[in-house]
C-alpha cells in the first residue's frame, strides 16, 4: 500500500504502446473499451476474474479521443472531428 491509502495497482494489460488509450469505458463487469489516440481504434478488452485483461477485438475505426457508454448498450467516442455511436455485441 502506497502513503495515504493509496493501493498500488498491477498492469493488466501490457504492450499499449501503439495503442495510447485515450478513453476507456466499462460496458459490463467483464468487458471494457478502450479508445487509441494513436490506434485511432476503439477496442473491445476483456477482463478476467484474476484481474488480467485481453485485447479481443478491434470496434470502430476511427476512434482519437474518448469513449462512454450509453444505457442503452452503444458506445459513445469521437474521432477528433465529429462524435460517433457503436453498438457493443453481446458477451
Amino acid at each position: 500500500m502506497l502513503g495515504g491509502g493509496l493501493r498500488y495497482a498491477m498492469p493488466a494489460l501490457e504492450q499499449v504502446e501503439e495503442m495510447a488509450p485515450s478513453g476507456l469505458a466499462a460496458v459490463s463487469d467483464e468487458t471494457l473499451v478502450v479508445c487509441g489516440f494513436l490506434s485511432r481504434t476503439l477496442e473491445i478488452i476483456a477482463v478476467h476474474g484474476d484481474g488480467s485483461a485481453e485485447r479481443t477485438e478491434v470496434l470502430a475505426e476511427p476512434c482519437s479521443v474518448g469513449a462512454v457508454a450509453l444505457t442503452d448498450g452503444r458506445v459513445a467516442f469521437s474521432d477528433g472531428e465529429s462524435l460517433r455511436t457503436v453498438e457493443v455485441p453481446d458477451d
